[in-house]
């Protein structure tokens, strides 16, 4: 009994975060943090968030595809707030900064130590990341 309680209270406080956030696309780890907060979900871990939500029908999570970097994070949104182009843009950009800053402080880091290739790759990386920035903008 105590199981089913904990997952009534759980898909409480999801619906009650997920509807009170400005953005309708939430990182799965802020809405864990806020999930951790409280003594009944201080356990939960990301995996067994992510299979309560993929099993929910109030939920949906979004993932990154195969071969996307490590940074780029799921994200939840409620079923019945979902995310206008606008907003996926904005997300998708919000992303991709955060990648752009990674890349960034590897270009410097790279040039500092004198590595001429690596600081070469990261600056091609850093352009692409560019070209998509504009392109997002430009839509």
């Amino acid at each position: 009994m105590n199981d089913m309680l904990n997952l009534e209270t759980l898909e409480a406080k999801t619906l009650q975060f997920l509807q009170s956030t400005q953005s309708p696309l939430v990182s799965l780890r802020n809405l864990l943090r806020h999930l951790n907060a409280s003594d009944a979900h201080a356990s939960l871990s990301e995996n067994a968030l992510g299979e309560f939500l993929d099993a929910h029908e109030l939920f949906c999570v979004t993932r990154p595809s195969d071969g996307a970097p490590d940074f780029i994070e799921p994200a939840v949104y409620l079923a019945t707030r979902v995310p206008s182009d606008l907003e996926m843009k904005a997300h998708m950009a919000l992303e991709l900064n955060a990648m752009m800053k990674a890349l960034e402080q590897a270009h410097k880091e790279a040039s500092s130590a004198g590595d001429v290739e690596r600081s070469q790759q990261i600056a091609a990386l850093l352009d692409r990341a560019q070209r998509i920035r504009d392109g997002l903008a430009s839509k």
